[in-house]
């Protein structure tokens, strides 16, 4: 590891899984008063051991250079091994064992299994074996953590490339976890924040929190293209950084204080000249949106966040269509008195956000009127024919999508491929053509007359029954 700068320096602790900040402005400071070498480091967690890390390095005329690392474990049971052959103990450490060095700089992801396969070699050329049932005991509680996290990751329907990247971090002991995905939308995407914490006391992970955002950026149709974000770094010199998320990248943007520039393509040597751009700034201030840009550029943000317990609450996809416009069936909603009852639920977009910063939500319980299975029963769709498809087409409405359904034309006799939606405030459906467009209802139903039976009847329950809005955001 060779190195010009700091700022370099601390780019290469991060790849390797050390904090940067063991770059601290003291340690600037002692470097700039030496000659010739110096030392960094400080104490990781890993599979709930601690480990203190010194790296060696000497200052040439071209820079830094890494020369080795020494390891030692924190552990009272380690102390006084008689491992003098591994280097000497750390000043004032007594709880440490003996040290053990490595001449390449070795990644912190393999650093616990390096160390201890260095420690046990040192053990047996002793005859004398080292014990590791205390590491296999906090690996076994990690795991117990893992398998607990992935049945709650999957019952909130996180998506799996997300489920796999949290273990990955979790089997290395971040402290504070925070992924970023992206789920598929009406129209172009939404970006998920996935939010997890390690206990103080214990190797257990909770997964406490999901947030939410959409914009009305449209997606971006060229293959390989991303949003591209440039201007000068604290060195004066050009950098670009590369999003998927257009909110991310426009929350990247409006933050920044200098020249910068806002766009769209692919981050090569030969396709950078051919970008899209869609925004600059000068000195900070905005000076020029692209036109077909602008709307999505000075909209807000519409964002929401879900807080979950052990697995409880409503799902990403649930809340995903909520954030669309949609309503959700949950039959576990807890009431501000810990009871559980069934209800629809519905964003209120046109309310002031509670004192958390999230939309308040309308619900619609069981004494409402609105009967998803009874109104879907007074249409020709085929998925109703069998009990399976009909339980998977509730399913799918309940969670707030809107599925493709076969409805048989009325008046042509005629097979329809629909998208159908549940409408719980009006207590009826909506259809759309795959394209989008609505449809009057009215002109699919099987009979006019069942259908004015059936609205007769939904304004006698709704004359008997109020709204239920005693449901907690859960």
């Amino acid at each position: 590891m060779k190195v010009g700068n700091f700022d370099a320096l601390r780019g290469a602790l991060e790849n390797k899984g050390y904090p940067s900040d063991w770059v601290s402005q003291e340690l600037i400071l002692e470097i700039q008063r030496e000659t010739e070498s110096f030392s960094l480091g400080g104490k990781v967690l890993e599979r709930g051991q601690q480990l203190k890390v010194q790296m060696d390095f000497s200052i040439t005329g071209r820079g830094m250079a890494f020369k080795e690392m020494h390891v030692q474990l924190s552990n009272s049971n380690f102390a006084g091994l008689g491992l003098s052959g591994l280097g000497k103990d750390y000043a004032g450490m007594a709880a440490f064992s003996g040290r053990v060095s490595f001449s390449e700089c070795v990644d912190r992801s393999s650093l616990l299994d390096s160390l201890l396969k260095e420690l046990d070699q040192a053990r047996k050329a002793q005859g004398e074996p080292m014990e590791l049932n205390q590491y296999k005991n906090e690996y076994i509680m990690n795991k117990n953590s893992l398998e607990n996290f992935r049945i709650e990751a999957k019952a909130l329907k996180i998506p799996e490339g997300m489920i796999k990247a949290a273990e990955g971090l979790m089997e290395k002991g971040v402290d504070k976890i925070e992924l970023f995905g992206q789920l598929e939308a009406d129209r172009g995407k939404l970006d998920l924040t996935v939010l997890m914490k390690k206990s103080g006391q214990s190797e257990y992970y909770y997964l406490n929190r999901f947030e939410l955002a959409k914009s009305n950026a449209r997606p971006l149709e060229k293959e390989g293209h991303q949003y591209l974000v440039s201007g000068p770094d604290e060195n004066g010199e050009l950098k670009t950084k590369r999003f998927d998320s257009a909110i991310q990248a426009m929350d990247f943007f409006k933050a920044q204080k200098t020249d910068f520039e806002l766009a769209t393509g692919k981050f090569s040597d030969k396709d950078i000249a051919f970008r899209d751009v869609l925004a600059t700034m000068k000195d900070g201030k905005i000076d020029y949106v692209q036109k077909e840009f602008r709307t999505t550029f000075y909209s807000p943000v519409i964002r929401n966040a879900h807080y979950v317990d052990r697995g409880k609450g409503f799902s990403v996809e649930q809340a995903a269509n909520m954030l669309q416009g949609r309503a959700v069936f949950r039959e576990n909603m807890v009431s501000r008195a810990g009871e559980e009852y069934k209800a629809w639920s519905q964003y209120q977009f046109d309310q002031p956000k509670d004192r958390y910063g999230n939309y308040t939500m309308k619900q619609y319980g069981e004494g409402y009127g609105f009967d998803l299975k009874k109104e879907l029963s007074a249409y020709p769709i085929k998925e109703l024919d069998k009990k399976e498809s009909l339980e998977k087409l509730v399913s799918e409405m309940q969670n707030g999508n809107k599925p493709v359904v076969t409805l048989v034309s009325p008046v042509s006799g005629e097979e329809l491929k629909l998208r159908v939606e549940a409408v719980p405030r009006y207590t009826n459906l909506n259809f759309f053509e795959l394209g989008g467009k609505p449809l009057k209802r009215e002109e699919l139903q099987k009979d006019q007359g069942q259908s004015q039976s059936l609205m007769e009847e939904k304004g006698k329950n709704k004359g008997k029954s109020q709204q239920q809005d005693n449901g907690l955001n859960m």
